[in-house]
């Protein structure tokens, strides 16, 4: 479990209108501050994660949104806080790891030109070719995607088992 102690020592920033950043430790607050902050920053990480109308061009109900709010929240407290989250709910770690193993193959597959091409796509537009290549391609690269989901499914439980080290400084 992390050491509260250890809260007080850690340093907080922010940069105001791209010109100035003021930087301070947690123990420059009073602690009636301190739970202003992690209040609104809890509410403002959660619901940032699962704004919008639309994910992956389809609308996003509140139901969606609440579910995946739930699961975001679930992984925070297994220490899951780094997670790429490649439109909502609806990608499978199977799809996650079908785009890392089609992008990791582009550089062979595609002219430099057309990888650069690539790289400058929106990121729905660039997932909808990757999803569309590993779909084509899906027998010549299911035993890569089986190694990297489960590959995907070791690092959380290595992050889950981080979250439960205590820190002490």
């Amino acid at each position: 479990m992390f050491d509260l102690n250890t809260l007080s020592t850690l340093s907080l920033s922010t940069t105001i209108a791209k010109t100035e950043t003021f930087t301070f430790t947690v123990a420059d607050f009073p602690e009636a501050a301190i739970i202003a902050f992690l209040q609104y920053g809890f509410q403002r990480k959660f619901n940032d994660a699962v704004g919008g109308a639309e994910r992956n061009d389809a609308p996003y109900t509140s139901a969606m949104k609440v579910a995946d709010a739930k699961a975001m929240i679930e992984e925070y407290k297994q220490g899951i806080v780094s997670k790429r989250r490649e439109g909502g709910s609806t990608v499978t770690p199977e799809i996650s790891a079908a785009r890392k193993v089609m992008r990791a193959m582009l550089p062979s597959l595609l002219s430099k030109d057309d990888l650069k091409k690539f790289r400058e796509l929106e990121a729905v537009d660039a997932n909808a070719k990757l999803d569309t290549w590993a779909t084509a391609n899906a027998e010549a690269i299911a035993d890569a995607v089986k190694a990297e989901v489960k590959a995907m499914a070791d690092q959380a439980k290595r992050r889950a088992g981080l979250a439960t080290v205590s820190i002490k400084l």
